[in-house]
């Protein structure tokens, strides 16, 4: 799994994810999660929790080489889902993407960019 948000940052996308990994493993599941606190990263702009990961596609694909997964799931629209999903589309490799967030509403109340800019940048992702 890829996703832009993890552990310490306290959200439903990382409790969903966290609960759905303990289900996995009682089920002998097992899930690997590339997130931001794997590399150096920076906080968001006037938002300190979400933190940006600075880190090149070769990487995140060298990481998922490496994991040689079964299934990729993107779970959020960021720098690494966005790496992970050009990844896949260049490989020919199923993925499958969720929506969790009103991530166009927080960017419109908090940046003033508009909720139809961001609902056709994710409509793309997804």
């Amino acid at each position: 799994m890829i996703t832009d948000t993890w552990s310490p940052q306290i959200n439903g996308v990382v409790n969903t994810w966290k609960n759905l990994i303990k289900i996995s493993k009682k089920n002998d599941m097992d899930i690997k999660v590339i997130h931001p606190f794997l590399f150096f990263n920076i906080s968001w702009p006037f938002y300190k929790e979400i933190k940006i990961p600075m880190v090149r596609y070769k990487t995140v694909v060298n990481m998922i080489k490496h994991m040689n997964p079964d299934y990729i799931h993107i779970a959020t629209e960021g720098i690494l889902g966005w790496h992970a999903r050009n990844y896949c589309i260049k490989n020919n490799y199923s993925f499958s993407t969720s929506y969790h967030t009103k991530f166009p509403e927080f960017l419109s109340s908090l940046y003033w960019v508009p909720k139809a800019l961001t609902y056709s940048v994710i409509r793309n992702f997804h």
